[in-house]
């Protein structure tokens, strides 16, 4: 169900989104005109109601708790620190880590341009930028389904890496392709090579991780990942304005393959770079890890870790 909840109500939310917008029409509130975004708002508004109403009639058991120590402070952070000290000593784990993190801070970037890529690129205004969020949640739910089918103990490092890589050129064609369904095509690629890296770095993470200290290391992860999409849904809308300040507007072609420059293209086109060479280094990482515990296996050597 949670992975319904996260996956499948994105494309279900964003048709609707793209939906409203196109069959609302522009009207104003004394005098101060609205956009056609409102019907969709209004709706997403009566939608919170109906689930605050249907959640006020839910009658749940209650529980008698005893007194409650609370988690003290110290302990906290020395949890922590011990979830750091492993994953800095594990080589998979930290190649996880380190990797996951990059590459969706660097992927947030398709959320906060979508509009702008519809809007100044694709032409499309907000409709378009609905269709464009509705295939990312297609293709990240289909990654539950790729998951499935091919990850592993053994191919889910690969499937890391080879997802992280692949969504690194998705995000860079979402920029490249100058039409709607072309770039939801990248969109949907983006979401499915977004999904399996999501969903193959935790599983590593899971099965990496000895019991007593799996909860730390989820901890540290989650962490790094919260760190990495605040600065990313905060950053990258900055560096697209300022992009679009110095070289919006021109014209970049090679022979007869050529494109208008505006300030989304080239940040989308900087963050699939960036994107594609985390995967090379998480390829890189993750091969150095499988090599490690190979040697592992025939010395018969383990890795001693101290909790």
């Amino acid at each position: 169900m949670s992975l319904v909840s996260i996956y499948g109500m994105l494309p279900v939310g964003s048709a609707f989104f793209a939906g409203l917008v196109t069959i609302g029409s522009s009207f104003s509130i004394f005098g101060v005109e609205l956009p056609r975004e409102t019907t969709a708002y209004w709706f997403d508004v009566v939608t919170f109601i109906v689930a605050i109403v249907i959640l006020r009639k839910l009658r749940l058991p209650v529980r008698e708790r005893g007194p409650s120590r609370g988690t003290r402070m110290r302990d906290t952070v020395r949890e922590l620190r011990e979830g750091i000290i492993y994953v800095v000593h594990h080589r998979l784990v930290r190649a996880v880590v380190l990797c996951l993190p990059l590459g969706i801070g660097l992927g947030s970037a398709v959320v906060p341009l979508a509009p702008v890529l519809s809007r100044r690129v694709l032409d499309m205004g907000s409709s378009g930028f609905g269709l464009l969020i509705a295939s990312l949640g297609v293709g990240a739910g289909l990654s539950v389904f790729v998951a499935s089918a091919f990850g592993g103990r053994r191919s889910n490092p690969l499937l890391f890496s080879a997802a992280l890589t692949g969504c690194g050129i998705a995000v860079a064609s979402v920029a490249v392709l100058a039409t709607l369904p072309t770039a939801m095509v990248g969109m949907a690629a983006t979401g499915l090579g977004a999904g399996l890296v999501y969903s193959t770095g935790f599983s590593i993470v899971q099965e990496s991780v000895p019991d007593e200290l799996r909860g730390r290391a989820f901890g540290v992860l989650s962490q790094a990942l919260r760190l990495a999409l605040l600065g990313g849904l905060t950053l990258w809308p900055v560096v697209s304005t300022v992009l679009q300040d110095e070289v919006g507007g021109r014209r970049f072609a090679i022979g007869d393959f050529g494109h208008t420059l505006d300030g989304a293209r080239v940040t989308l086109w900087l963050a699939g770079l960036a994107i594609f060479l985390v995967g090379l280094l998480a390829t890189r990482l993750t091969r150095r890890a499988a090599s490690d515990e190979d040697a592992q296996a025939v010395t018969g050597t383990g890795l001693a870790v101290r909790p």
